[in-house]
């Protein structure tokens, strides 16, 4: 599976391997029972394409040497191109065809099929960057935590008003780890933080009231971060007035944005979906009108169609900077 096997990483608890480590952890555990019926629920999601090919692999032999069955559940159509043999199309709760994977999809009368195989992707229109002065700046951050693959060297960004800046790599780099970082959920080991040319805190308690909403997280796991307890509409209505922003806008209207029912607002978190639970994180976000959105795999759960309706949200709610964790 691609993961370390020193003692280091075996003595790790989950909560300290990366998103992309765990789902592999995962899919070990159910494979060494041996079932003749496999149940994988969007298994690639957070996934970089070489350990994605890689788990197809070992999931073929896995197929071919007990000759088990397998239930995919998935967004991604290069994970059904190479595992699926026929495929089942929901669409709103109904089932709008079944049949062999490679007659269906060279079929042009499922619209939902053709949607999804060829989204929209023209560009997407970005606001022109403000190059007067960065409103975020890293100065020699390293983090403090270790990674068991090739860690991030200490980093030197200038973000500005406008910019969207997308941090790619492979799993376990340290990608999420840097976005808590500058969020001031983690301490780095050295370097320093500036928002809007003042030093920030690294610490999030340490920050001021008008800094802690400059900056928001969509996090990678948003069902560990929202109150199991409590329903969307009060989660979302506590961050608009914690904030002030509650005279501007409303619950329904971030939904709206981040295409979501208003009638989900009654609903609570074990309730929806990995992506509606995605979606729901973005609007929590959003409620702070921050200047610095940083999105840690805020798409992966998401199918094309509705990932591209997301990433065009900004002519909604204009912001400064989005800071993209793929």
């Amino acid at each position: 599976m691609g993961l370390p096997t020193d003692n280091t990483f075996l003595h790790r608890y989950p909560y300290q391997l990366s998103g992309g480590q765990r789902r592999r952890v995962a899919l070990i555990r159910v494979l060494l029972k041996r079932s003749r019926l496999l149940l994988l629920d969007e298994p690639f999601a957070g996934i970089d394409d070489a350990q994605r090919y890689s788990m197809m692999a070992l999931l073929s032999r896995w197929q071919r040497q007990y000759r088990g069955a397998l239930l995919l559940i998935s967004h991604d159509v290069t994970s059904v191109r190479n595992l699926a043999t026929n495929i089942l199309v929901l669409e709103q709760g109904q089932q709008q065809a079944y049949g062999p994977m490679t007659s269906l999809l060279a079929q042009n009368d499922v619209p939902l099929l053709k949607q999804w195989q060829a989204p929209d992707i023209a560009p997407i229109a970005m606001p022109v960057a403000t190059r007067a002065a960065p409103v975020l700046e890293l100065d020699r951050l390293l983090l403090a935590l270790p990674c068991s693959g090739n860690p991030l060297p200490p980093l030197s960004l200038q973000l500005y008003a406008g910019e969207m800046v997308a941090l790619h790599g492979v799993s376990d780099v340290g990608k999420s780890t840097l976005a808590k970082t500058v969020i001031g959920l983690l301490a780095p080991r050295q370097g320093m933080l500036y928002l809007a040319g003042e030093p920030l805190a690294t610490a999030v308690r340490q920050r001021q009231r008008y800094q802690q909403q400059a900056v928001a997280l969509v996090p990678q796991d948003p069902a560990r971060t929202l109150n199991p307890f409590r329903r969307v509409g009060a989660q979302l209505q506590q961050a608009l007035r914690r904030y002030g922003t509650h005279q501007k806008h409303s619950v329904e209207h971030l939904l709206a944005v981040v295409v979501l029912p208003a009638a989900y607002a009654r609903r609570f978190p074990a309730q929806l979906s990995g992506g509606e639970l995605q979606r729901v994180a973005l609007a929590r976000a959003l409620a702070a009108k921050p200047a610095i959105l940083i999105c840690d795999e805020v798409t992966s759960a998401l199918d094309a169609l509705t990932a591209r309706k997301i990433l065009v949200f900004y002519n909604d709610f204009p912001m400064n900077i989005t800071w993209h964790c793929c």
